[in-house]
């Protein structure tokens, strides 16, 4: 395959950013398994990035015409290359992998804008989507090209998952928060819902943490925070509310799956999310955690649990944290949309013979 497969990938820099994080991955994933990676720089100085985006994009017109072509979406870019740029590139055929619907995330209000986006996103004839939610979404509302499911974003990491976990009585469990604290308001009341402890990560807020049971941990680069993380189980959960995930934050969360998904089981980390969060479906089907209407439902059902079921739940993290530190999802995901490739063009030849 690696004599097939190029891909063209936003360049990023941003070590301690935990956006970024994905991205790379995917991109060390590709060029591990499948081929040569083709960067659109994304950095400050604009003639530089200009040259060596515009050098790549000439590159890869020139010389992959036979090659299967993949992108992650979405692609950021400026002047002189732009998105139709790169979907009249005139590679054998071109795949997608998303891992956000800005139209949907940015822009709830606009039919233009996910239009637009669908529009896009049809050029391309292999889409890999997050989860079945979100590849009926993308269906409802125009995607007529067929879809990979991803099920779990991959988190590379060398070191071994944190050991620190509670090792007290039955019913003494600590959770874990780790994300953009600024984006997630629901933390400045999450200790009128949650007396259990929590340990929380990330970019100090410009709110007051209130609450005897919060333990902020400091900011960590991605790699780092995997070593860092110390607790029992990784919270998931957006918007304003305690009483559920609300405004657009909790919409996406329906077709969404968050990267911190992967983070907290990169860590060994069991789950707890939203109920009607698109990734309750995977957490409780993998028995790796359980889902809430509300946070206010938390400490009821710890309290009830005993040692012996959350190591229920460790032991199935663990499982699957050795394909995610690996590159196994998305590699997984590659392959599929490979063969459909592959399975097109065989159908192509049939038909031409007949």
């Amino acid at each position: 395959m690696r004599k097939k497969c190029v891909m063209l990938s936003n360049y990023v820099v941003k070590d301690r950013d935990a956006g970024a994080k994905a991205p790379k991955d995917v991109n060390a994933v590709f060029e591990q398994n499948f081929g040569k990676i083709y960067m659109l720089y994304h950095i400050n100085r604009r003639y530089i990035r200009n040259i060596l985006s515009w050098l790549n994009m000439h590159r890869l017109k020139n010389a992959f015409r036979d090659e299967y072509m993949f992108v992650q979406w979405p692609l950021y870019l400026w002047s002189p290359v732009t998105v139709e740029d790169i979907l009249t590139i005139k590679s054998k055929k071109k795949v997608v992998l998303i891992h956000d619907i800005d139209s949907f995330r940015k822009y709830p209000d606009s039919t233009e804008k996910r239009k637009e986006e669908i529009q896009r996103l049809n050029k391309f004839d292999v889409v890999i989507a997050h989860n079945r939610k979100m590849i009926t979404w993308l269906k409802e509302n125009g995607l007529k090209k067929p879809c990979v499911s991803l099920e779990l974003f991959d988190y590379l990491a060398e070191t071994k998952p944190s050991q620190k976990k509670n090792t007290g009585e039955d019913n003494n469990y600590t959770i874990c928060f780790a994300g953009n604290l600024i984006k997630s308001r629901f933390m400045q009341s999450i200790s009128q819902y949650i007396h259990s402890p929590i340990n929380i990560y990330g970019n100090k807020p410009d709110y007051i943490l209130n609450g005897e049971n919060l333990c902020y941990q400091g900011s960590y680069s991605p790699t780092a925070l995997c070593e860092a993380m110390n607790g029992d189980f990784g919270l998931i959960w957006d918007g304003g509310s305690c009483e559920e995930c609300s405004g657009n934050d909790g919409q996406y969360m329906k077709i969404n799956n968050p990267h911190k998904l992967s983070l907290y089981i990169s860590c060994g980390l069991p789950i707890i999310t939203w109920k009607e969060a698109a990734i309750a479906e995977f957490i409780e089907k993998n028995g790796i955690g359980f889902a809430v209407n509300s946070l206010a439902e938390i400490d009821d059902v710890l309290g009830n649990m005993t040692r012996k079921e959350y190591e229920k739940y460790r032991n199935n993290v663990l499982e699957i944290t050795r394909d995610v530190r690996k590159g196994e999802y998305v590699k997984k995901a590659f392959i599929e949309a490979i063969s459909i490739l592959e399975e097109e063009r065989d159908l192509e030849e049939v038909m031409q013979r007949d």
